[in-house]
């Protein structure tokens, strides 16, 4: 479901949509509901709310090797099951997320709950969350869950109020869960305005939950100015 709801061995590029809302079932977004073999380029949902079940985004609903760059969500994503993310909800196989950025708020009633993707098994890089995030488990400032082939690299969570409602298990400032061989997050930071339950972020163990082999190299907390971090990223298309 979305303004589109499947597109394959397409190309869509500046669409801006504003004042609305989808809803529906699986598969929900405000692009597009399902996308494959496609590329989305310079997107902006500026006030279209998103109501789904599962494999709810922002954007899109899920993408299958699609190349998604410089797309951008202001507003708010709900989830009732699972994969609910700020752009995309699912993240398959051979696709990839790059310059994009989310400041919607995005919750998820179960698992899997994130900033940029709720679930992730392919590629994200120079993306950036700055907004809520909250569900029952495996949930994070920019994915839910990495998995397997996953990758997440130069992202930036801001500014980030991140609750779980399962006695903060799974849950990371960039990942709440990044699990098998081959899941990697790299090169990213959260920020001092992070927060876990109402806690700051405060240990190198929050900014990932790794699992069973998931690996995570060269994460850090910023504590520079906020908003000069902010203005910097603000607009991933300069990135």
């Amino acid at each position: 479901v979305g303004l589109f709801g499947q597109i394959g061995d397409a190309k869509i590029k500046n669409i801006y949509m504003t004042d609305g809302i989808v809803i529906g079932e699986d598969s929900c977004g405000s692009l597009i509901g399902y996308a494959y073999n496609s590329e989305i380029t310079n997107c902006c949902n500026e006030s279209v709310k998103v109501k789904g079940v599962s494999h709810v985004g922002g954007l899109c609903g899920e993408i299958y090797s699609v190349a998604a760059n410089k797309l951008r969500n202001n507003a708010d994503v709900i989830g009732a099951s699972e994969k609910t993310g700020g752009i995309v909800g699912w993240n398959n196989i051979y696709s990839t997320i790059s310059s994009s950025f989310n400041n919607g708020s995005v919750t998820g009633s179960t698992e899997h709950v994130g900033g940029i993707a709720g679930y992730n098994n392919a590629s994200i890089s120079n993306c950036a969350n700055n907004a809520t995030i909250s569900g029952y488990q495996y949930v994070g400032g920019i994915v839910g869950s990495n998995n397997a082939s996953g990758k997440v690299n130069r992202c930036i969570a801001v500014s980030n109020m991140i609750t779980v409602n399962l006695a903060s298990v799974n849950v990371g400032g960039i990942a709440g869960y990044n699990y098998d061989t081959g899941a990697k997050i790299m090169n990213s930071i959260i920020t001092n305005n992070t927060y876990i339950n109402g806690y700051p972020c405060n240990d190198n163990s929050q900014i990932v939950y790794n699992y069973d082999g998931g690996t995570n190299e060269n994460c850090n907390y910023y504590f520079g100015s906020v908003n000069d971090l902010n203005n910097g990223i603000s607009n991933p298309a300069n990135w």
